[in-house]
């Protein structure tokens, strides 16, 4: 059997700078949420919202896991893929995930465990 392991402190504070990045990021381009999610309301982006409707539903669908702490280091990856690819291919929207020298200079992501 092999021995799989779980994400990492580094990949879940680059998890949480994306989320950040994201959200300004569709904010900007007039994408809220009614636009990617659902027609009947308008809420803007927050960290939160893209982890609990973009990238949690995204993980379930994937790998059936309804907590990020679930995820081992190279599903980060591909849940990761699939939410850029989807929304870049639907809405143009270009992201890429944190690197470690960009969650460095963010002090507050690095308490986040």
């Amino acid at each position: 059997m092999t021995e799989t392991k779980q994400r990492t402190l580094a990949q879940n504070r680059a998890m949480h700078k994306l989320f950040t990045k994201l959200s300004e990021d569709l904010n900007t381009l007039g994408l809220e949420m009614k636009v990617v999610l659902k027609p009947s309301y308008q809420v803007w982006w927050t960290p939160e919202l893209v982890k609990e409707n973009l990238w949690k539903p995204m993980q379930k669908a994937i790998f059936q896991k309804e907590s990020t702490t679930e995820l081992e280091t190279s599903e980060v990856t591909k849940v990761y893929e699939a939410i850029a690819k989807g929304l870049g291919e639907k809405f143009g929207v270009e992201i890429e995930f944190p690197s470690a020298d960009e969650i460095n200079k963010w002090e507050h992501y690095k308490n986040i465990k």
